[in-house]
């Protein structure tokens, strides 16, 4: 009983099954830009929030998702290197392992990436009280990765006689096999061409999140000084005094004109007003009184 069960489980194992490698592959390939976006964030401080496009002052919040505070714990990180490298590790082997017919050695490195998962999550949940999106994200991709291949050696091993169409009297098996042979060897001749646009595809994504983030600056320089967009001083705006600073140019001539003193007239008196000042008093009386007399005929 238990020869035939492993035997079962051999057979199920070394079963190629190209619809799950593809879907495997791609999952894995998408763990992996999870994981490379999770490194890009961590190197930043995640400064724009958790995923990386937040305003700063809702970043600077720090609510339910705290990732800066999950990935700087205890758990953040195994063996000295960081998860998210580990996590980019874990995701392309998955996707080499997906190409190839190592199908024991993936079933063994999913079952080893969800067990890690799942207590990272737990930690965050029960040990910080602080969640991080995207290593939920990778959490889940790691779930899934593991569904799909239970889901595969569930599924019993296809026979050489299932793949065969039933035999009538009139035809023949041979035409069918040869039929079915021809387009599995199709269908092989272009996995290679998918695993390599896909690959592909990754690094495009790969490179333009790389080149986005580095091309921001960090939160706290986005919110520079007012001198540094206008070249005014960065300082509140004051009062206008009652001085000539805050008023127009035609006020400040006025006030300038105001301020500077008069010549007088009277520095350079004329030879009248000067007549006018050596004549003696008693003369002046006498003549106003004279020409208030009444005149004589």
């Amino acid at each position: 009983m238990a020869d035939s069960s492993f035997s079962t489980l051999k057979a199920r194992l070394s079963t190629d099954r190209p619809v799950s490698d593809r879907v495997l592959f791609g999952l894995a390939l998408l763990g992996a830009l999870v994981a490379v976006h999770l490194l890009i964030q961590q190197g930043r401080g995640f400064d724009r929030g958790c995923l990386g496009f937040s305003e700063p002052a809702a970043a600077q919040q720090a609510g339910t998702f705290n990732c800066e505070m999950v990935t700087q714990s205890g758990a953040g990180t195994l063996l000295g290197v960081s998860n998210a490298w580990w996590g980019i590790g874990f995701y392309l082997a998955v996707a080499g392992l997906s190409t190839g017919a190592a199908f024991a050695a993936r079933v063994a490195l999913l079952t080893g990436g969800l067990a890690y998962s799942a207590y990272l999550t737990y930690h965050q949940f029960a040990g910080l009280g602080a969640l991080c999106a995207l290593c939920l994200t990778s959490a889940a991709i790691a779930l899934t990765l593991f569904l799909v291949q239970a889901v595969a050696l569930a599924r019993p091993a296809p026979s050489s006689s299932a793949t065969a169409a039933p035999s009538f009297a009139d035809s023949s098996p041979e035409p069918v096999s040869a039929m079915t042979d021809s387009s599995m060897t199709a269908s092989s001749s272009r996995r290679p061409a998918l695993w390599a646009g896909a690959a592909l595809a990754l690094l495009v994504l790969v490179g333009a999140d790389v080149a986005y983030f580095s091309s921001l600056e960090p939160a706290d320089a986005d919110q520079p000084v007012a001198s540094a967009e206008t070249g005014a001083p960065a300082t509140a705006p004051q009062a206008p005094s009652s001085s000539s600073e805050g008023a127009p140019a035609d006020q400040q001539q006025q006030q300038q004109k105001k301020q500077t003193p008069a010549k007088s007239t009277s520095a350079a008196p004329s030879p009248s007003a000067a007549a006018a000042d050596t004549t003696p008093a008693g003369w002046s009386a006498s003549a106003t009184r004279s020409s208030e007399l009444p005149t004589r005929r």
